[in-house]
């Protein structure tokens, strides 16, 4: 059975407003047939209101399917998710962004001052995807893909990204680590530049771990 949650947060006590109120749930459902390796989840956020269930359409969304192997390909993982902030504006009751900032409550969605929500922002949609095909608990190789939308309502002429990439992890012995990814990545924001744009990145990366080397034996000593 699916499993949910409703979290309320109240920032700031005034004698005229009770405080900022927003509530969230989460959930996750192992698909009927296929409950050993495909799951569905998700999760949902309104603001101003006291369930996203009751209020779907003026509330952000994400969802997404895991697959955590496959038929005859056991060491193969996916993960597909969809993202939704583009809430329809109610007659000035909000506005683009409004989950991200708040006319009375000036600290908006922050923590600490810190900004918390999905890598999607306000205002937009996406979709996100990637897969790991496991050589061992430690050594994969991995294919991803992102698509972001941002709406003309919070950006003039809207704006949109797109990357993908392949990137590598191996372990030797289980000290010695390396890893390299290359991302190709394709923007179009009409405020900031009024053609598209591209670019490549790459980076290679070691990691050394000498707790594998100095781990104790049996009888308590450091082994070398």
């Amino acid at each position: 059975m699916p499993a949910y949650s409703i979290r309320a947060t109240r920032p700031l006590e005034r004698a005229n407003k009770p405080g900022d109120r927003t509530s969230g749930l989460d959930f996750s459902y192992r698909l009927p047939g296929l409950r050993k390796w495909v799951s569905f989840y998700g999760d949902g956020y309104t603001d101003d209101e006291f369930s996203p269930i009751a209020y779907p359409s003026w509330s952000a969304w994400h969802a997404g399917l895991y697959f955590s192997h496959f038929p005859r390909l056991p060491k193969l993982d996916l993960r597909v998710e969809g993202v939704y902030t583009d809430v329809p504006v109610r007659g000035g009751s909000n506005a683009p962004g409004s989950f991200y900032s708040n006319v009375t409550w000036r600290s908006g969605y922050t923590n600490n001052g810190d900004l918390i929500g999905s890598w999607i922002g306000r205002g937009g949609q996406g979709a996100q995807a990637w897969t790991n095909y496991w050589f061992n608990a430690r050594s994969r190789l991995q294919l991803n893909f992102r698509h972001q939308k941002v709406s003309q309502e919070y950006i003039p002429g809207d704006g949109s990204l797109t990357d993908f990439g392949v990137r590598g992890d191996y372990w030797f012995r289980q000290i010695l680590g390396f890893s390299a990814s290359v991302q190709y990545e394709s923007w179009l924001f009409p405020v900031i530049q009024t053609g598209p744009e591209t670019n490549v990145s790459a980076d290679v990366e070691v990691q050394f771990q000498p707790q594998k080397i100095f781990r104790p034996n049996s009888h308590g000593t450091e082994r070398h």
